[in-house]
């Protein structure tokens, strides 16, 4: 029998890590990018044929996941702050690679 407990502050610390890891958002990340990318969430909502609804609660785990806002809400209009711009410009390119990769594996 191994000796498991003298692990468990390193395994409580892990999983606190993997709470917060990059692989939780991964949805959310695609919504804001496809959204970003073509200058409206309700495109977005039309690629993934899902309600509006759907697109804000994405976009908004990604906020609270990020800790910080990507969008300024007004009325019904949605406009990208600053860092969500920057946030747009450093992410897009990995998800377009990802999505070439998937697309060639598909084929």
């Amino acid at each position: 029998m191994g000796r498991w407990y003298r692990h468990a502050p390193f395994l409580l610390y892990h999983a606190a890590c993997i709470e917060r890891s990059v692989i939780r958002p991964v949805r959310a990340l695609r919504t804001f990018g496809y959204g970003g990318r073509r200058l409206g969430l309700i495109r977005a909502t039309e690629e993934f044929n899902v309600a509006p609804r759907t697109v804000r609660c994405q976009v908004k785990v990604l906020e609270e996941w990020l800790g910080a806002p990507l969008l300024r809400r007004c009325y019904n209009q949605v406009f990208l702050i600053p860092m969500g711009r920057n946030y747009l410009q450093a992410v897009s390119e990995p998800l377009e690679r990802i999505t070439s990769a998937t697309e060639r594996v598909w084929q």
